[in-house]
């Protein structure tokens, strides 16, 4: 593995060179020792609350409402929900690592500061941000499709496609919420 230097200086006196180092993985590599120290709560909440809503919608007034009827046919309710629960579950994985995680480093931890003080540019930074909370909500989709294919809401093998696609929607939804985070100014009224 090749240095911080080394790696500054062969990309020295090259197009974008003030904003990109290279080293987006150090600021993954950031967030995955700070997953590791943080407490559980917030990274399982993120993911419990997809499947609660499957029980209570799918299981609870799934009852009540019975099969929807598309253009392919019916379909049980809990079965009509459950793609779009997993996309619920995607954009939790990126909602906490691009919402107040990033106004606290930006603003008040002054974190993002500190890392420009190193090799790292701007760019790296944020593709760091961006690639972990894709990862993060990738991880989640996962693990809700391994939650729904036993209770038989996978119809098909075909349904791993969405799992890409959640995470697209994902990417949408943390490239809004960077956009908007960086145009907010911190007040002393969240005190």
């Amino acid at each position: 593995m090749r240095s911080a230097v080394e790696i500054a200086d062969a990309r020295a006196n090259k197009l974008g060179h003030q904003l990109y180092a290279g080293r987006a993985r150090a600021i993954i590599e950031r967030a995955s020792i700070a997953l590791r120290s943080s407490t559980w709560v917030p990274i399982a909440t993120g993911f419990i609350e997809p499947v609660l809503y499957l029980l209570a919608f799918g299981y609870g007034m799934g009852t009540l409402i019975g099969d929807i009827s598309t253009s392919a046919g019916k379909i049980d309710y809990t079965v009509f929900i459950a793609p779009g629960l997993l996309a619920t579950s995607a954009m939790n994985g990126a909602i906490y690592d691009s919402t107040w995680n990033v106004f606290f480093k930006l603003n008040e931890s002054k974190l993002y500061q500190g890392l420009l003080a190193t090799p790292l540019g701007p760019l790296d930074i944020a593709l760091g941000e961006i690639i972990w909370a894709l990862i993060r909500g990738l991880s989640y989709s996962i693990a809700f499709m391994l939650i729904t294919a036993p209770l038989g809401l996978v119809p098909s093998w075909s349904a791993l496609l969405a799992i890409p696609a959640a995470v697209l929607i994902a990417f949408g939804l943390h490239h809004l919420e960077w956009q908007l985070l960086l145009t907010l100014k911190p007040t002393n009224r969240w005190v």
